[in-house]
């Protein structure tokens, strides 16, 4: 592969910059007005007239009926957990490939992750190495729980991932975890906008969770969402995201342990200023992505593509190599030019604070790690 080709038309895309990130926010004009007016009505809290209008595009473009606005993505899976009643010693199926945020939320819970291995067309959890590992691995108590033959624990909920733009087999994954029970979170962080067949992400599921962070396709600085089309779990997100507490006129009870989790104005503002273009945004990521898929599949190598049914919102655009030596000489190569791409991250399960959980063969998540390499993919200016 000619990668001094491959460099010249990430330039291209992003010119006039000495370094290029991976994927720099991207702000407009109406984003100053917007916290200006936070300033002046002094609405810079947890309470402001851009939350609720926040919160009303999110469920437009989810098409959820319910959306919880949080601190940040991390507090969103976390307070999704406790929402689902995940406990300590309980056990969270989830995937070893993954942002360590999805593990740290698991364990900020009291339980603990066991790890299933991702389908390579899609990067998320597999639905039939799920399947394989509860029918061999699991029980029914007397309570109708299930229960890992190996820890003595109960399976209490399942995390899948919706990875760089893609989407799980969540209709898939949900059938198995009515089948055993359990509650069904999508860590959908880093993929608003992304449908499959025309649903958005996390129409499946219990609770699904987006993160704003500053590099997500839209952001809030920090922030994140837990949405839903039901309304108890969504009330109880909105309720242990304040502290927990009671209303009342003028005591402060708190009825259980709580956390101060709720997005402020500010960053609502900030988010509101980007959502309302978010379909010129996405028709920008799309063109981008075109860019290269165009680019690179006239190369040896190709550009990930998504599974048939996928709209993808293209947040990172993924060059799929041979092996890890032409992924790690790729890399260094671009770094050296002022250009920041990276790998996917590393395998969660050999983290050395997560070797000691229980995993199954994850094969596709080490295929995956060798031969992903993610390209800068922000915003180009013609939005």
């Amino acid at each position: 592969m000619n990668k001094k080709k491959l460099l010249d038309l990430i330039k291209s895309i992003y010119p006039n910059k000495k370094y290029i990130s991976l994927h720099e926010p991207f702000f407009f004009e109406n984003g100053k007005n917007y916290l200006n007016q936070c300033l002046k009505t002094g609405y810079v809290s947890s309470s402001g007239s851009y939350l609720e209008k926040f919160n009303k595009k999110i469920q437009s473009v989810s098409q959820n009926k319910y959306v919880a606005l949080t601190s940040s993505g991390t507090s969103a899976l976390h307070l999704s957990l406790l929402a689902c009643e995940v406990k300590k010693d309980h056990e969270v199926i989830t995937q070893p490939f993954t942002f360590v945020a999805t593990i740290n939320s698991i364990l900020q819970a009291g339980a603990n992750p066991v790890f299933v291995d991702i389908d390579l067309d899609d990067m998320g959890l597999s639905p039939k190495k799920l399947s394989i590992f509860l029918k061999e691995n699991t029980y029914f108590n007397k309570k109708g729980d299930c229960i890992n033959k190996n820890s003595k624990k109960k399976i209490k909920s399942i995390v899948s991932c919706d990875l760089l733009g893609s989407v799980a087999k969540q209709y898939e994954i949900n059938k198995i975890c009515k089948k055993y029970n359990l509650s069904y979170i999508s860590d959908s962080s880093e993929a608003l906008g992304t449908k499959l067949h025309n649903q958005h992400t996390g129409l499946h599921c219990d609770l699904a969770v987006i993160s704003f962070n500053g590099n997500k396709i839209i952001t809030t600085g920090n922030g994140g969402a837990v949405f839903s089309n039901k309304k108890k779990l969504i009330d109880k997100v909105n309720f242990l995201s304040s502290t927990s507490k009671v209303n009342h006129k003028y005591e402060f009870i708190h009825s259980e342990l709580g956390y101060n989790y709720r997005m402020s104005n500010i960053n609502a503002a900030l988010g509101y200023s980007q959502i309302v273009r978010f379909k010129k945004i996405l028709q920008n990521k799309k063109k981008i992505f075109k860019i290269y898929k165009n680019f690179i599949n006239e190369t040896e190598l190709h550009i990930y593509n998504y599974k048939q049914g996928i709209s993808s919102n293209h947040w990172l655009n993924l060059l799929m190599v041979k092996n890890s030596y032409q992924k790690k000489n790729i890399i260094n190569y671009f770094i050296k030019n002022n250009i920041y791409v990276r790998p996917a991250w590393f395998p969660i399960c050999d983290l050395s604070f997560c070797k000691k959980f229980e995993r199954g063969d994850i094969k596709n998540t080490y295929d995956i790690y060798n031969k992903l390499v993610c390209l800068p993919s922000g915003l180009s200016n013609e939005v």
